[in-house]
């Protein structure tokens, strides 16, 4: 009955804080080494013909020690109400995890860490479109 008392409590998780909380996984950006967002959701990965783009405050994608760029996410695809992303920032040949990342709108974005790597990604509110055909983040 012990043994029993023990799997219930090991297999038990608390319940997330509010609606726009879910599991912090990491390892699914498909950088090196990581699998792609279908290691938690079903389907294929950008199929549609819809559009992604990442812009940066500096254009000229020189980094100095210190610096802090402004990212914005934005997904496009007539007819859907859903998107979703998960970034990391890898430096070298050796994919190591460089700098930090920080967020504004903690509703529908937030950081974690998992492991060594550091993330930014969407909240599950985060990945509702109103009106749908198109999405955006924004992190720095």
């Amino acid at each position: 009955m012990l043994a029993a008392a023990f799997l219930a409590l090991a297999n038990f998780s608390p319940p997330p804080f509010g609606p726009c909380d879910s599991p912090l996984v990491g390892g699914h950006t498909g950088a090196p080494g990581e699998t792609s967002c279908t290691g938690c959701h079903g389907g294929t990965a950008n199929t549609g013909p819809g559009s992604l783009a990442l812009t940066l405050s500096d254009t000229t994608l020189l980094y100095s020690p210190g610096e802090t760029f402004d990212a914005t996410v934005v997904m496009k695809q007539v007819g859907r109400d859903k998107f979703g992303f998960v970034g990391l920032a890898l430096k070298d040949a050796g994919n190591t995890t460089i700098g930090t990342f920080t967020i504004d709108d903690m509703v529908r974005t937030r950081t974690f860490n998992d492991g060594p790597r550091k993330y930014v990604s969407h909240t599950p509110c985060g990945a509702d479109a109103t009106p749908p055909d198109s999405l955006s983040w924004t992190f720095h």
